[in-house]
């Protein structure tokens, strides 16, 4: 049995320091989630650089 695409690459999304601290923050913010300007000043990350961060997790 082939695994989904996404099981191959979410690992990878993963390995970057910054995206695995973002997803853990939404993992605790729950269903509700976070909007990205709270993410960004929770992670002192720039907007801009954080919408490319976001796009390597979705």
């Amino acid at each position: 049995m082939k695994p989904p695409p996404w099981a191959l690459d979410a690992p990878g999304a993963l390995a970057h320091d910054t995206r695995l601290s973002v997803f853990r923050l939404l993992v605790i913010a729950g269903p509700d989630g976070l909007i990205a300007g709270a993410i960004a000043e929770r992670q002192g990350v720039p907007s801009s650089p954080l919408s490319h961060l976001l796009a390597a997790l979705i």
